[in-house]
């Protein structure tokens, strides 16, 4: 009962944080779970899968006693992060688009996030590869908060007009539209240990901003099985890092009047600004853990903190 408190306890504290992908493990040879039983007696391992192919060799690799997760999943999955971002390329410009304004100089604080929620198809090619698509929908919102000490005004015909000048832009600048995508997964185990090599590319499709949000992702892990003695309930614990890169573009509307006086002659009275995001941190810390209810029902939990904040949930089932 106290070990049981203790794992209940543990995924509590999980779900206080933030996630990424769970698609069972590949090839373990000699599997032996550790924390429940004193691991007297064989382990059992329930392998019904609704076909030996694939992965290659999957009837002949399980037929000498290697662990093997079912082929294929369906699983959906939410997510959510949030992570400072440093603002660069800041540029103003009317209507016409023929009078700019640019700044070298930023200060600044600005922060984006977003919730996802996608399916996920996947299929062990291998026995050791797992490939899927992945199709979702993404909640985003960037927040710049920059002060901005001048600004250079281009002028066609013109030598660049230097503004002395400080303004500052406080904004949330939200989108919303469709993901998709796709990834590759390297996994094997050997008795109570596991790694997993994972590689993700996602397209995000704003309808209230001009460009694509192109994600990828890379995530190395090693982790431990959880598991009982003739028992189909088993688990996974693991830690590693991930690599994000998702530099994003922003723009929006300044009155203005807010700028200088006078430059209401070249821009009218609102002006549109525009910069691109590049990340603080692109590599953070992940732990995260999943239950398996008799090989088919995946839960999974993971969080990532130092560098980025972000949590993932997921449920899959596999066949």
């Amino acid at each position: 009962m106290k070990k049981l408190i203790t794992l209940f306890t543990f995924f509590f504290f999980l779900l206080s944080f933030t996630i990424a992908q769970q698609s069972g493990i590949g090839i373990t040879i000699d599997k032996k779970p550790l924390w429940f039983g004193k691991s007297e007696g064989q382990y059992i391992k329930v392998q019904n899968p609704v076909s030996q192919f694939p992965p290659f060799c999957g009837k002949k690799l399980r037929q000498k006693g290697n662990s093997l997760s079912f082929p294929f999943g369906v699983g959906i999955q939410s997510m959510f992060m949030e992570q400072e971002f440093i603002a660069s390329n800041l540029q103003l410009s009317n209507d016409m688009n023929d009078i700019t304004a640019t700044a070298d100089t930023i200060y600044q604080n600005t922060v984006s996030g977003y919730k996802q929620l996608t399916t996920r198809l996947d299929v062990w090619l291998f026995s050791f590869l797992n490939i899927y698509g992945i199709v979702g929908y993404t909640r985003g919102q960037t927040s710049p908060d920059l002060t901005v000490p001048y600004i250079l005004v281009n002028i066609p015909g013109f030598e660049p007009i230097v503004i002395d000048t400080t303004f500052e832009i406080h904004d949330e600048l939200k989108y919303q539209g469709p993901t998709y995508g796709g990834g590759a997964t390297l996994s094997a185990g050997y008795k109570s240990f596991f790694f997993v090599l994972d590689y993700n590319y996602t397209v995000t499709v704003p309808n209230d901003v001009y460009s694509k949000i192109y994600t990828h992702s890379f995530s190395p892990k090693t982790g431990i099985f959880l598991g009982k003695i003739k028992s189909k309930l088993s688990g996974n614990l693991w830690l590693g890092a991930m690599y994000l890169s998702n530099n994003q573009d922003f723009s929006g509307q300044i009155n203005v009047s807010e700028i200088a006086p006078g430059l209401e002659y070249f821009f009218g009275e609102a002006a549109t600004y525009s910069g691109n995001i590049t990340a603080v941190n692109q590599w953070n810390m992940l732990i995260g853990a999943s239950i398996v209810l008799a090989n088919h029902h995946y839960l999974t939990v993971e969080t990532g903190f130092i560098g980025r904040k972000q949590l993932m949930l997921m449920y899959n089932f596999r066949f």
